[in-house]
């Protein structure tokens, strides 16, 4: 690892043992194994070091889900992959996840700004299932906001839990939820019994 990464995964280490406000500069340069100056090549202070790592997680989900959904020819389909993509994601490790989830809102308005813009990419997709409805205008993207507070939901739900293996088995009853008010409920009954992939 180059001397950015290991900064990188003392961060995401730091706060999963520590939590983000306990944790310092001096706790990060000890675990990186690195100075002050390197740091200072890299980040402005913890906080744009916190950033910067959650940015780099959150495209490197994009560029899965991405990869995803262009398999993918319906709204529906493409949905549920970003589901399966992103219950994947946050099961493969727990110390990102714990980073991602639980420690971003904790890390400074910066943090709290692009959590948020994390929110909008999904509301984004759920929101193009307007375009399956006879009359779109008929609901608006609150409907999007809600379905997708109620995903970030239970992934944290999950979390705090200690169970978040389990959000791969909840997809099904995210799907019935998300497609509900767009292609009525014999669509949504179908996403329900779907095996989980």
């Amino acid at each position: 690892m180059n001397e950015r990464e290991r900064m990188a995964a003392a961060m995401v280490a730091l706060c999963f043992e520590h939590g983000y406000r306990e944790a310092t500069l001096e706790m990060l340069l000890d675990r990186a194994n690195v100075d002050r100056a390197a740091f200072e090549r890299h980040f402005a202070d913890l906080e744009d070091c916190f950033c910067e790592v959650y940015q780099d997680m959150q495209n490197e989900l994009m560029e899965r889900v991405l990869a995803a959904i262009s398999r993918e020819s319906t709204w529906r389909d493409r949905l549920r992959a970003t589901a399966y993509t992103m219950a994947d994601f946050v099961a493969e490790d727990q110390m990102r996840t714990h980073f991602a989830i639980f420690e971003v809102r904790s890390a400074g308005d910066r943090a709290i700004c692009l959590l948020s813009q994390s929110y909008e990419r999904l509301f984004d997709l759920i929101d193009q299932g307007r375009a399956e409805r006879r009359l779109p205008g008929s609901i608006s993207r609150a409907t999007a906001e809600a379905i997708g507070g109620t995903m970030f939901f239970q992934m944290y739900a999950s979390y705090e839990a200690g169970s978040i293996d389990s959000v791969r088995a909840k997809v099904p009853e995210m799907m019935y939820v998300a497609v509900l008010p767009y292609l009525g409920v014999e669509a949504a009954e179908e996403e329900l019994h779907r095996v989980p992939q």
